[in-house]
Order: structure tokens, then C-alpha cells, then sequence
């Protein structure tokens, strides 16, 4: 493949005029990197950028430059962020850098007036340097299921999607998508192909870990960004493929399971003095760095805010959060608790109980009320405590409210001893916990409770206004943790185990819309004018060539 730069996108020079973006392009032929033309606007010289050193002789600049829809600009106003948009060719050469440079200016100077004997032009002194790379194919993995993280056994199934985006209209034949599980992770099955594939090699559905590799015929680039894809089932086992435990069975402590695909195809370039090739059309694969790290718990839990009241999250709106929760098929817990922490800006609504659902080993639990018993709400803030508040810790305000859930406590309502066991521990205890012939399925659980969006402030306002208002941000973190129990005989194992999660929302940003009201000094009839409207002052898009 030959180093060429025909297709090299342009220097750039912005230019400050009052009037609307307009694009002036240019194609000059380059002579030693230093041709100077006559800028149309400023009346200028600019030239050229030197050639660059991985380029052949036959590369050209092109020159671009936009006007901006700005009156003015002051130096204390924020920075202006100007994108342009631009295709690639398809002739464009894999892994070589294309450079792109631009500079920004004033046309007129430091006054409005075209005057430049007196006021010349202001002129950014540097260019400023960049790149783009050409490539033929990016490999995309989605995780299909809760925070990156699960609760290991057969009855958490997950899923993942291996999505391939080729480059606009280029074609890659026998193109092969692989995964490469890990040893700790067991495949189930292949749930889909876009298109129709292939998927002749398959990992066993025994033994973790082993490679999947689905092939397609042919598949051409799209302005989509999947253009082929795999999705497939698998679940974190007991043990990995050395036969080893995944999870210490007594501490518990989650792991990562690191997951890696690839994309191998063969491509022929549509620039006919490129020739094709067998397997040079290439993304990921098993040396480079994971598309996915998943964590593996044996405790999981995962947090959700929604607001009830309406969706702009303001002062006085109720927000309930939702706490979802799983026990692994291979462990045990008791003394379960979870720690919730409300930020300042909300606090508890005590009109409403919190519920838990739980879905348990040999019992289930409908949503009901928790016992007020089992919830314990301190309030770590100025003028408390309120009437939600169980205890007030006055030397702690920061603002915060600290709400325990004994989730041991309000399960007494369905299994006497408050134990959580997953979903293949024998109920009374036993050796069997690999889920054959025992398996109970998924421990899982839902707990719901709510705060109010408060007016104010009571502690803690970094940006200095107390008041509650638009773009603040509140937070909840949540920590589940419990004692880890040896599941032959139920007895804690001296361990404990947790997992975080949070959630959070900004409050409602104030808006600004902008309508005409008049042409040409004609209010118009009706209100607001027609977005269709031409001003004899501005100036059309035009193309300008040197």
C-alpha cells in the first residue's frame, strides 16, 4: 500500500465576521510545501504548510474557511467550540495519519470597521496541529445486563453483543467475529447474527472459557455504526476451567471476569492501485487490551432514581430510588444490612415506607411495607432532627441523611433465621451447591424507598447559593454487605462481604429559545416570524477555488 495524500483534509482558518458560517475551498497544487495564496476575506498571504514528512510528492492541501455568526467577541467570554464535519475518502490509506490544522482570527481587526491600514486583521501566530487516522473496521462490546457487574451461577444469565463497524461502502468477505471467553466465564449459547452467520466454532457448554468465531459471507460498510454483530448467552460458574473455586467460598470477594474479542476478515480496497488481501481487514483480537471487564460478585446490588412528580426535577418533587439486589447460587449470607446515604438537597419522605420484595431460596416475600423496626434514618444536618429522622447526630452535619435497611430482620417475615442462601445452597445446608440436581433459582430482592427535592440547602453547597436550583446535583450511594456462611452447615465463615452502587440527578436547567419578531422593521403577523426569512445583509454560502 502506497503513502499517498490526495484526500488530506484542509488547514482551517476561522475567521470572527458577524455574518454566517460560508465555506471557501480550495485545491492549490503544492510547490516544496510553501505556495502562498491571497486570503479572500482578510487580503492576507497564507501559505502552505510544509509538506509532510510521510507523504509523497503528490500531496495537496486543501484550504477552508468559515465564517462565524458572531457580532464579537469578548476575551472573558466562555471558548466557542466550532465543528466541522467531513468524510473520509474511499480511496484514504489504512493507518496513515491525515493532518488537519487550523487557526482562528479577527477579519476586522479590533474594531468593526474595515479599515485594515489602520486595523489589520488579527490573526492566530500558530497553526494548530492535529490528525485523523483511516480505519477499515472498530469493534464494538456491549454487556447486556446490570452496572457491569453480576451475581455468579447459572441463574443470572447475561448476555454480550460484538458489533463490527466497517468503513462507508468498503466490503470485507469471510469476516470471522470472535470472542474469546475467559476461563471463569461458561458459555450458553449463540442468541443471534446480523447478518444471518456462520458460527462454526463454538466454546463447550460444559467446560468454561474456549473461543466462539461466527463467520460472514460478505458485509459492506454502513452509515450505521453495526454493521455485523453476535450476541451470546453465558453465566459465571462455580468453578473456572482449572477446576478452581471463582469466588473464594469463604470470603467471598468478587473477581473480574475479562472478556476479549476480535474481527478478522479479508478486504479488497476499492483504490484500484491497492491490491487486496487474505485477513487484512483486522480489529481487537486476543493480544489487546479487554472490551469488557465484568465483576463477578457474590453479593450484587444496583441503584435506580425516578421521579414521580414530573420529569424537570425540581424543589418539591418526590424522587423514589430502587435498590436491586442478588445472593450467587453458590453463596449464603446473613446479617444482612444496606446503607443508603442521601446527599443534601432531599430528604427522607416518612409518608412513605419503604418496601422490599423478595424472591428467596424455598420463600418469597411480596412487596410489603418494612417494618419501621427495621429502617434506621439519622440525620446528619442542620436544624434537625425532622420529624422523618429516628436520631439526629448533630457533631456530623454535612447535610447528609444515613438510612439503614436490616434486611435480615424483615426476612424473619419468610425464612425464621433471616438467612439469605442462593439459589443452589440446600435450604438446611449441604455439599451440593453447584446446581445439580439442586437449584431452588435466583435469590433476588427489590427494595423501594423515597426522598423530597428540598428548596435549600441545609449544610453543604460548594457553588456558595444554598438554594436548590438548576444544574445542582444530588447524589445517593448504597453499600449491601453481609456475613459470608459456609454453605455445608450455614455457619458464618468469619468473612463479610459488600458491594456498592449509586444513583444520581442533576435539578432542571432553565432554557433559552430565541425568535424574530420583526423583518426588516415589519413585526410580523402572526407571532413568531417564519424561520424562513432572508436578510439582504447576509451572505450565501458560496465556493471560492484558487
Amino acid at each position: 500500500m502506497r503513502t499517498r495524500s490526495r484526500w488530506a483534509p484542509a488547514a482551517l482558518d476561522l475567521h470572527d465576521t458577524g455574518e454566517p458560517v460560508r465555506e471557501i475551498q480550495g485545491w492549490p497544487d503544492l510547490e516544496d510545501g510553501l505556495i502562498a495564496l491571497t486570503h479572500p476575506l482578510t487580503g492576507l498571504s497564507v501559505t502552505c504548510p510544509a509538506l509532510p514528512g510521510n507523504f509523497d510528492t503528490s500531496f495537496t492541501w486543501q484550504f477552508i474557511n468559515l465564517e462565524l455568526p458572531f457580532g464579537s467577541f469578548a476575551a472573558d467570554q466562555p471558548a466557542a467550540d466550532i465543528i466541522v464535519t467531513a468524510n473520509l475518502s474511499n480511496y484514504a490509506d489504512l493507518s496513515t495519519a491525515l493532518p488537519i490544522q487550523a487557526r482562528g482570527g479577527f477579519r476586522y481587526g479590533a474594531d468593526p470597521l474595515d479599515n485594515p491600514t489602520t486595523d489589520p486583521p488579527i490573526i492566530q501566530a500558530s497553526l494548530i496541529s492535529a490528525g485523523v487516522t483511516p480505519t477499515l473496521i472498530k469493534l464494538m462490546k456491549t454487556y447486556h445486563g446490570p452496572e457491569d457487574e453480576t451475581a455468579t451461577g447459572p441463574n443470572f444469565p447475561r448476555e454480550y453483543t460484538v458489533a463490527v463497524d466497517i468503513a462507508d461502502g468498503q466490503t470485507v468477505t469471510n469476516l470471522d467475529i470472535s470472542d474469546y471467553l475467559p476461563g471463569n466465564l461458561q458459555f450458553v449459547q449463540v442468541v443471534s447474527t446480523s447478518p444471518t452467520a456462520t458460527c462454526g466454532t463454538l466454546p463447550s457448554t460444559t467446560t468454561p472459557g474456549g473461543n466462539l468465531v461466527c463467520t460472514f459471507a460478505s458485509v459492506t460498510g454502513t452509515t450505521g455504526t453495526s454493521d455485523a454483530t453476535v450476541r451470546f448467552r453465558f453465566y459465571v460458574p462455580l468453578n473456572d476451567a482449572g477446576s478452581n473455586p471463582v469466588i473464594n467460598a469463604s470470603t467471598g470477594d468478587d473477581v473480574q471476569c475479562i472478556n476479549q474479542a476480535g474481527a478478522l476478515g479479508d478486504w479488497t480496497p476499492l483504490d484500484p492501485r491497492d491490491l487486496g488481501g487474505v485477513d487484512n481487514a483486522s480489529a481487537g483480537g486476543s493480544g489487546d487490551p479487554p472490551e469488557h471487564i465484568l465483576g463477578c460478585k457474590s453479593i450484587a446490588i444496583q441503584k435506580g432514581v425516578a421521579n414521580l412528580t414530573d420529569s424537570t426535577n425540581s424543589p418539591g418533587d418526590v424522587l423514589e430510588y430502587t435498590l436491586n439486589f442478588q445472593v450467587s447460587d453458590f453463596f449464603a449470607f446473613q446479617n444482612v444490612i444496606i446503607d443508603d446515604l442521601a446527599s443534601d438537597g432531599q430528604h427522607f419522605q416518612s409518608s412513605f415506607a419503604p418496601t422490599l420484595q423478595v424472591n428467596g431460596n424455598d420463600f418469597t416475600l411480596a412487596a410489603a411495607s418494612m417494618d419501621g423496626g427495621n429502617v434506621n434514618i439519622v440525620c446528619n444536618y442542620t436544624g434537625g432532627p425532622g420529624a422523618e429522622c429516628d436520631s439526629d447526630n448533630g457533631a456530623a452535619n454535612d447535610g447528609t441523611t444515613a438510612i439503614a435497611f436490616d434486611i435480615s430482620a424483615e426476612v424473619t417475615r419468610g425464612r425464621p433465621d433471616g438467612k439469605l442462601l442462593g439459589g443452589c445452597v440446600p435450604t438446611a445446608g449441604g455439599s451440593d451447591y453447584d446446581c445439580d440436581p439442586f437449584d431452588n433459582g435466583a435469590t433476588t430482592a427489590t427494595l423501594k424507598f423515597r426522598t423530597v427535592i428540598l428548596d435549600a440547602y441545609t449544610d453543604d453547597y460548594p457553588s456558595g447559593d444554598p438554594s436548590v436550583d438548576q444544574g445542582d446535583i444530588l447524589n445517593n450511594d448504597v453499600t449491601i454487605s453481609g456475613d459470608v456462611l459456609n454453605n455445608a452447615n450455614l455457619i458464618p465463615t468469619g468473612n463479610s462481604e459488600a458491594d456498592t452502587s449509586a444513583a444520581g440527578l442533576n435539578i432542571a436547567q432553565g432554557s433559552l429559545e430565541k425568535t424574530i419578531y420583526a423583518k426588516n422593521g415589519v413585526a410580523c403577523a402572526p407571532q413568531p416570524c417564519s424561520a424562513a426569512v432572508s436578510y439582504t445583509h447576509l451572505t450565501l454560502p458560496t465556493i471560492y477555488s484558487v
